[in-house]
């Protein structure tokens, strides 16, 4: 019992920590809350009815401010709605006969663009094929002369090469006579040595 009465005794002469506020607190006027006390959907729609209370026209024997005066509360209640205004999604938004006339106008504008754009493509594509084609046909005419330049060729190197082998034909020939014309004129010779033997 003694040690928790020096206990309370000890925590009793601590001094409690003092808490500041930050610059940004002091600014603040309105708690947030962590969690909103309306929905989106319903600050949404209904926002755009908030008011502050007034002793006329809403019967109150007395309205008390309790940080800025009546003007001021106004003021602030007005750029509040302006803000939310410029954030929030507007969700019982109905356009408007003059909107649907406009949305018609817009609709037929595009649409004609579109048509032409269509268009421009087309006459685009066609011109590309176009060119594509001639390229295609430059270039089978080109191949098919180069294959023509080649089988020219190939048919006078075969020509140049029979002529070719025709002379060399007849030269062989003319040597193989002649190689004949020796061998006979050589086979002759050794039967007159051999007769010009047998007469001796």
């Amino acid at each position: 019992e003694e040690e928790e009465e020096k206990e309370d005794e000890e925590m009793e002469a601590q001094e409690p920590p003092k808490v500041k506020l930050t610059e940004e607190e002091k600014a603040l006027w309105f708690r947030k809350a962590p969690v909103p006390d309306l929905s989106a959907h319903a600050l949404g729609t209904s926002f755009m009815n908030f008011s502050i209370p007034e002793k006329d026209e809403e019967a109150f024997d007395e309205v008390r401010y309790e940080w800025w005066k009546s003007a001021k509360c106004k003021d602030y209640m007005k750029q509040w709605i302006r803000d939310r205004k410029l954030t929030i999604r507007v969700e019982d938004l109905q356009p408007s006969e003059w909107f649907h006339a406009k949305w018609k106008d817009w609709q037929k504008t595009l649409q004609a663009w579109h048509s032409k754009q269509n268009q421009y493509k087309a006459t685009e594509t066609k011109k590309a094929l176009l060119v594509a084609k001639k390229q295609a046909t430059r270039e089978a005419k080109k191949k098919a002369a180069a294959e023509k330049a080649a089988a020219a060729a190939k048919a006078k190197e075969a020509k140049e090469g029979e002529e070719k082998n025709g002379e060399d034909k007849k030269s062989e020939e003319k040597g193989e006579e002649k190689a004949d014309g020796q061998d006979v004129a050589m086979g002759a010779a050794p039967e007159e040595e051999q007769d010009g033997d047998e007469a001796e």
